[in-house]
């Protein structure tokens, strides 16, 4: 009787560190919660309406496209990517991390080659200013995010959100 008393004990206690084990791990858990919307430019073509004019500056979910989250607060082209997400049809990304300091970056921040101008018919407008923006990221945080939301503008012939960038090749028909 002493014998299966010790032995249920210990099965009970052992369940006991595992449960409080996890919540301690959740404990230093953060949720990241963020929605991407996007607007656009008229990209050339007959004049459109200003009713259409309208409908691409109003904002909408960015879906299916990949950010990444890098450990720390500043960008640094040696540090690997922790995580990539990709958001849903509703333009959210929904992850939980280990509490500490992050960014989100989007893909033109996850190689060093925009900064170095390697882009056919796209020139930078300030070098400055592109370099502060790759390194800072979209977000740094540090703290739980409950949600965040964002617009991105989406340029013609550029690249998704990326300041100080201009385009200039060939123009395309109907504009000047």
């Amino acid at each position: 009787m002493k014998i299966h008393w010790v032995i249920v004990s210990t099965i009970f206690l052992l369940a006991a560190s595992c449960k409080s084990s996890k919540t301690v791990v959740e404990d230093k858990m953060m949720e990241i919660v963020v929605k991407f919307m996007t607007t656009k430019s008229y990209c050339g073509g007959a004049p459109p309406s200003q009713e259409i004019l309208d409908r691409e500056k109003t904002p909408r979910p960015l879906a299916n496209t990949t950010f990444y989250i890098k450990k720390g607060h500043k960008n640094i082209s040696s540090t690997p990517v922790y995580l990539e997400v990709k958001t849903d049809r509703n333009g959210e990304i929904n992850v939980k991390v280990p509490t500490g300091d992050y960014l989100i970056l989007n893909s033109s921040q996850t190689s060093i080659d925009i900064l170095k101008g390697k882009m056919t018919n796209i020139k930078i407008t300030d070098q400055e200013g592109l370099n502060q923006w790759w390194e800072n990221g979209i977000f740094k945080f540090s703290d739980k995010i409950t949600m965040l939301d964002t617009v991105l503008q989406k340029e013609c012939d550029l690249p998704l959100a990326v300041p100080f960038l201009k385009y200039n090749g060939p123009p395309r028909p109907g504009r000047k």
